[in-house]
């Protein structure tokens, strides 16, 4: 069966890449678009999605503008507005426009919660976890792949009867998660000649997601 087309309409690119990751991880095929007019000109040559994630402030064509368009174009077409703030007046407009809901983002993308954690699932390849979390620092800027600046670390290695064994949270370690797997959640930052850090953690995995050994770090400045 065919997924499921998601198309993420968002400025923001740390919060897209972050979105389309997860959603790509879940089964979901995912596109995204800087602009609505991007999405909008994407629509009309028929690649039409079956839902839309659309961030209201947006420069150019702002989200409730696209809105207006895409339903009058696809009135069947299923639109989620996403905003960083929540105004009363925004989300009335939204909804009689068609969207379907109105989702506030997190102040802070980085509040997102812990990616490798979210990204885990039953079946999910362990490298996925390792292409989320990549795909959240590529979006802050950081060195794309392994390069430096950046993260040049796996995101970390299954624990068991050795301290490092497979299978890997590595980008090209296609194993799925299984339940009764253990691993270290270890990404971290580099700047070569400058700082460097690494935050470990560990989980098992279960039925229903991974469960944490040991609470997560709150900060770099409170490890523990």
């Amino acid at each position: 069966m065919k997924p499921p087309i998601v198309a993420i309409a968002d400025d923001d690119a740390a919060f897209a890449n972050y979105l389309k990751t997860f959603l790509d991880g879940r089964g979901y095929q995912s596109r995204v678009y800087t602009h609505g007019e991007d999405l909008l000109a994407a629509a009309r040559v028929g690649e039409l999605p079956d839902v839309v994630l659309l961030d209201v402030m947006m420069p150019g064509l702002d989200g409730l503008a696209t809105l207006r368009s895409l339903k009058s174009a696809h009135p069947d077409l299923q639109v989620i507005m996403l905003s960083g703030r929540e105004s009363a007046q925004t989300i009335v407009e939204a909804l009689n426009l068609g969207a379907v809901n109105y989702v506030v983002k997190p102040d802070d993308p980085d509040g997102l919660g812990e990616i490798a954690l979210e990204t885990a699932k039953p079946g999910v390849p362990t490298g996925n976890v390792d292409r989320a979390v990549r795909a959240f620092y590529e979006g802050k800027g950081w060195g794309k792949d392994y390069a430096l600046p950046g993260t040049s670390h796996r995101t970390g290695h299954g624990i068991g009867m050795e301290g490092h064994e497979p299978p890997y949270l590595v980008r090209s370690d296609t194993t799925p998660l299984e339940a009764g797997m253990c691993f270290s959640d270890e990404p971290g930052i580099y700047i070569p000649g400058e700082f460097g850090v690494r935050l470990e953690d560990c989980w098992a995995m279960t039925e229903s997601g991974p469960r944490l050994f040991t609470p997560l770090a709150a900060s770099i400045d409170r490890p523990i």
